[in-house]
């Protein structure tokens, strides 16, 4: 059964708005009491729809009591990182260069470029 809100009291006070809203799905019970200095007309429908989409997500997920065997941890490919990584100094150095910082022929950015142009074909579908 989904989840439904009502508000069940509103208030004023010391310029504070304080809106008590109370969500049920027919069996549970779930109370809110929620403060603005500045509500607005979508205020409170935006709040109770983000809090009802949460509540619908939590009853609706189960584990079972016991041991739990974790995930597989993500192996990030150092290559392609640091590919997206020196691709992303080349953009700096370019700026550089532009603005005359750096010599279009200095030996790190040569070494730079040369790498990229190395590893291009194998990594370019990671940018």
């Amino acid at each position: 059964m989904t989840w439904s809100a009502s508000v069940i009291h509103s208030e004023k006070i010391d310029g504070f708005v304080n809106v008590t809203v109370q969500y049920t799905e027919g069996v549970n019970t779930v109370i809110e009491v929620y403060k603005s200095f500045k509500p607005d007309i979508d205020w409170i429908p935006k709040t109770v729809r983000d809090k009802i989409e949460r509540l619908d997500a939590v009853s609706l997920y189960t584990i079972a009591d016991g041991s739990v065997t974790p995930a597989d941890l993500t192996v990030i490919d150092i290559d392609k990182d640091l590919f997206r990584r020196r691709c992303h100094l080349l953009l700096v150095v370019k700026t550089m260069v532009d603005l005359g910082i750096v010599s279009a022929d200095n030996a790190k950015l040569l070494a730079l470029v040369n790498w990229i142009k190395n590893n291009f074909n194998e990594y370019f579908d990671t940018l």
